[in-house]
């Protein structure tokens, strides 16, 4: 069995203790305080972190009826004060219409216009721009406005404040005004619209001009370049003699093959040079030494030019090292055009190196051979001819040198040339481009259709505006109904009715004893053939909902040896005295002996429920004029007694703080099996407090909707600190879903009770 919300035994006083509540061992036991569950210190401290909405729920379904009935009488009344007070001048309207695409001619040369929905509010703010009212207020018909406007307001700045701009349509603007000329609210909403549509076309106007002027002179820009870089070509292409693209690499091409001939002509003369003085220095050897002569590396180098093969290596690197040369002045350095050419000629290079090395010492054989059976040379002639070959050597190197030059200085303008062959190819297409920019606006300007548009003129009011007067009506009316709803489901959500079972478990940390159920009218009332069976089936929820509470209580007298039971509650209406007279009754049904004593001696109740005078009781028992056989009274169910409340005065509050009814409490739990005390509120007066301390337990009493969270905390709390046991909480109406009549146990149980109590 779950005791953890009742005080230990130890730190409660037993039952035939004093009422200081001292021990065995006669120390004294202070019990420890009752700490308020969190959720309850936060309602009462208005510390709520957020709002509960079952809690709120349960406050309007309490209050709803009272917050509707005022809100309405204070709601009807404020709209009526409204009406009354609201005036209902004239008001003047234009309407201006907004295409919801740009129009066009024949050319759309605006391809960047903002969504529609943005075009109209920035058209809707510029309508009320002091631009527009500037040009508005200059016109002859507003000459008069300043004498019928606010005295001491300036005049553009009235205009501004009270000129409404709306849209009640997709595609239109309406401009209004009201007050209480209708002439001149016409003429000035209609001298606004006309400044607004000049302004507008202007600026649309003065937006498409510019942008033309800037395309002109950004024409004028690209085509004075493309001038300059033209006029650069034909210099160059001057320069270099050729023209054309074609005509520059058909230039190339000669001036290249001349180079080529040019350094084949001067090897020949070198090797012719070198075959000579090679034959003039090994005769002289011979005749010296009589030894053969080795061939020089020069000679070798002539030979190896004429041979077939070696000349083919040459000719492909000299053919690589041209490519290289002309593209690494177009080309960056890790372009892959240059870098596949340096790579094929680095193979190259290399290919030739090793037929340099095999081819050698063959020539080397072959010229050491010829010249044994070559004839001799006069030594006059030889020389002779040497100086005539170093003579035209000189002149060819000379050529060489010179053309290289202009080779190289022809492949630098051609590669200039073809970047100014597609800068001016992609400039012509730009210029061309911007020019038919500027024809198409120039057509746009001239022939464009407007985008906006005078719809209506305003025209003088003849009506009074009741719109204005009836919309502030009802948001009076609305604002003040909702205000009062608010306020007083506010005002009942703060006092924390209890409204679930939830609260009380786990917001005030109470024990469920019980839980009954909240009773229809209509059980309460004389059965009859239409609610005979809904009367049996309350009846029996009712007595099976007090049977299953008594059945707890039985268990916790069992172990806790529990006999004088208290009933109380944190205030009045809570069900405390129906609830004791319900549990002493269902005791005695059990076979118990029981005593129902009322406690409640300032308003008591027991006496009407069972019929009974209510002198003598409770009262006189402490006074001493009564005995108590005289006061108890023995009512139905058998085994049921009753002692009433008696008549109070102040001798019996002087005994109640003297503890007299401990002894009463002590007499009547050695002749009865358990003593029902019904006490009164906890939180009114001190009554209770002072029963309680002489009691076994206490069990409180909630009512759904009627007991308030913080009341409960705190009369628990108070009881706590006396040490007095809590038993837990009977709760009443806080589950009746559960005990639908209309469920399926609900109609077989009550066809049963049907034929108990009503056979035929």
């Amino acid at each position: 069995m779950d005791h953890t919300t009742r005080t230990s035994d130890t730190s409660a006083p037993a039952a035939g203790n004093e009422t200081n509540g001292a021990n065995d061992n006669g120390t004294l036991s202070v019990p420890a305080p009752l700490v308020l569950p969190l959720s309850v210190v936060n309602a009462a401290d208005g510390e709520e972190a957020t709002v509960n909405f079952h809690v709120l729920w349960g406050a309007f379904r309490r209050r709803w009826l009272l917050a509707s009935v005022l809100g309405l009488i204070f709601g009807v009344a404020a709209a009526a004060a409204a009406w009354e007070l609201l005036p209902a001048p004239f008001t003047a309207t234009a309407q201006v219409r907004i295409n919801s695409f740009d129009p066009f001619f024949f050319f759309k040369v605006d391809n960047q216009t903002p969504r529609f929905e943005t075009y109209k509010q920035t058209q809707m703010i510029l309508v009320r721009s002091p631009l527009v009212l500037m040009a508005a207020l200059r016109s002859p018909e507003l000459a008069g406005l300043s004498e019928w406007t606010d005295p001491g307001q300036n005049t553009q700045e009235w205009l501004e404040e009270n000129l409404e701009v709306s849209s009640r349509a997709s595609e239109f603007i309406s401009i209004s005004l009201s007050g209480e000329r209708p002439t001149e609210l016409k003429d000035t909403v209609n001298a606004v619209m006309g400044a607004y549509l000049q302004e507008e076309v202007a600026g649309a106007a003065a937006a498409r001009r510019e942008r033309l002027t800037k395309l002109e002179n950004l024409f004028a820009k690209r085509r004075a370049e493309l001038e300059t870089k033209r006029r650069r070509t034909e210099t160059l292409s001057e320069q270099t003699g050729a023209i054309t693209e074609g005509q520059r690499d058909w230039k190339y091409q000669n001036d290249l093959a001349i180079q080529r001939s040019l350094i084949a002509e001067f090897r020949q003369v070198k090797v012719q040079l070198i075959n000579l003085r090679f034959d003039q220095t090994h005769l002289e050897n011979d005749k010296a030494s009589g030894q053969p002569a080795e061939v020089p590396d020069d000679v070798l180098e002539a030979a190896l030019s004429r041979d077939p093969q070696y000349a083919a290596a040459s000719k492909k690197v000299a053919e690589l090292e041209r490519r290289v040369q002309q593209n690494d002045v177009e080309l960056s350095e890790t372009h892959p055009t240059l870098v596949k050419f340096k790579k094929q000629l680095a193979d190259a290079q290399k290919h030739q190196q090793e037929l340099q090395e095999e081819l050698k010492p063959q020539i080397a054989q072959q010229i050491l051979g010829g010249m044994a059976a070559s004839g001799e040379m006069s030594n006059l002639e030889r020389k002779k001819l040497i100086g005539d070959l170093l003579a035209w050597q000189a002149e060819l190197e000379k050529k060489i040198d010179e053309h290289k030059t202009t080779l190289t200085k022809n492949n630098i303008f051609n590669a200039e040339l073809n970047r100014l062959d597609q800068d001016i190819a992609q400039d012509g297409a730009l210029i061309d481009a911007i020019a038919t920019q500027i024809e198409q606006i120039e057509v746009e300007i001239e022939n464009s259709p407007k985008r906006i548009m005078e719809f209506r003129k305003a025209d003088a009011p003849q009506r009074r505006d009741q719109k204005k007067k009836i919309t502030g009506a009802a948001a009076a009316g609305f604002g003040v109904f909702g205000l009062f709803v608010a306020a007083i489901v506010f005002l009942e959500y703060r006092s924390h009715r209890i409204s679930r079972l939830e609260e009380v478990v786990d917001g005030l940390g109470m024990r469920i004893v019980g839980n009954i159920p909240t009773m229809p009218r209509a059980s309460s009332r004389r059965p009859t053939g239409d609610n005979r069976g809904k009367t049996a089936f309350w009846n029996s929820v009712l007595s099976e909902s007090i049977d299953s509470a008594r059945t707890v209580l039985l268990r916790d007298a069992k172990v806790d040896s529990l006999k004088a039971v208290m009933i109380c509650s944190a205030v009045g209406g809570e069900g405390k005295s129906t609830l004791s007279c319900h549990l002493a009754t269902s005791l005695a049904r059990a076979g118990r002996k029981v005593l129902l004593i009322d406690c409640d001696l300032r308003r008591p109740s027991i006496c009407r429920v069972f019929d009974l005078p209510q002198i003598p009781g409770v009262c006189e028992l402490l006074r001493g004029e009564s005995s108590l056989d005289d006061c108890t009274r023995e009512v139905a169910p058998e085994g049921l007694s009753v002692i009433p409340a008696g008549k109070i005065d102040h001798t019996v509050l002087r005994l109640l703080a003297e503890d007299a009814v401990g002894e009463l409490f002590e007499n009547v739990k050695k002749q009865y099996d358990f003593v029902i005390i019904d006490s009164a509120p906890v939180l009114f007066v001190t009554d209770s407090l002072l029963i309680a301390q002489h009691v076994d337990g206490v069990l409180f009493a909630v009512r759904r909707d009627i007991s308030r969270a913080m009341k409960v905390a705190s009369a628990q709390q108070r009881l706590s600190m006396l040490g007095v046991p809590m038993l837990g909480a009977v709760v009443i109406g806080l589950d009746r879903d559960s005990y639908g009549y209309n469920s399926r146990y609900g109609r077989n149980y009550q066809s049963y009770q049907q034929y108990r109590q009503y056979p035929r």
